[in-house]
């Protein structure tokens, strides 16, 4: 017996056998065609994942070490109010879109990364990077859940400036097939920043409806966003 040959392959669908098929084996065998594809898509997610781990380094270690040592975090030589650092955690920055910011496709709207008061109290933050993942996935509107992911979207890091907000416009967003009803198409989007004093990421998400025109967030395209 040998094994699957997989490769990193995102599947729209899972072959299923009927009954009036005939069975047959082997690499190209339709028996081993669902659990081929299955491990596809495994394999893209590990993947995936890995990028991801390689963009934040090892801020989750440095996020446990933390919490487990906050004496000195109050003292850090930038702080300009000795706001504790251990205060600050993800539900202090926000991930919106600009006013009037299209999701159509061929469209490439603004995103924003939002630092609160509570942050930018601290100076340490400015010029923080920001590190964006962009992916476009199937969103179940029976079950209110996100099922699969489409494609991912490449994207640059942004800075965080001195009015607490890191700018990042997508590129364009791509025209998807759309056939069932039952689902809506969406932008999943994380974002994250490296604490200055420990190095831990700290990061929050979002997610868009692809097509649709956003308002209401209270911010204006800027002349100085990273194009992804």
């Amino acid at each position: 017996m040998t094994n699957l040959i997989e490769q990193a392959k995102w599947h729209e669908h899972i072959n299923q056998l009927e009954p009036n098929e005939f069975i047959t084996g082997g690499t190209d065998g339709n028996i081993n065609l669902a659990p081929k594809q299955l491990a596809d898509r495994t394999l893209y997610l590990l993947e995936y994942i890995k990028n991801i781990e390689k963009k934040i380094g090892s801020g989750a270690e440095a996020n446990t070490s933390s919490k487990t040592n906050t004496s000195s975090n109050t003292n850090n030589t930038n702080n300009t109010d000795n706001t504790n650092f251990d205060d600050i955690d993800g539900t202090n920055f926000s991930i919106l879109a600009v006013d009037g910011a299209s999701f159509a496709a061929g469209d490439t709207p603004t995103l924003l990364f939002v630092a609160d008061e509570k942050v930018m109290k601290n100076k340490a933050w400015i010029g923080q990077k920001v590190e964006w993942f962009v992916d476009i996935g199937n969103y179940d509107n029976e079950t209110s859940s996100r099922i699969d992911i489409i494609e991912i979207m490449n994207t640059k890091s942004s800075t965080l400036q001195d009015n607490g907000i890191a700018y990042m416009k997508l590129p364009p967003i791509p025209t998807l097939n759309k056939t069932d009803t039952t689902k809506s198409q969406t932008i999943f989007v994380s974002a994250g920043i490296t604490r200055p004093h420990d190095k831990a990421f700290i990061s929050t998400s979002n997610y868009f409806t692809v097509g649709q025109v956003y308002q209401g967030s209270g911010y204006s395209s800027p002349t100085n966003a990273v194009e992804a």
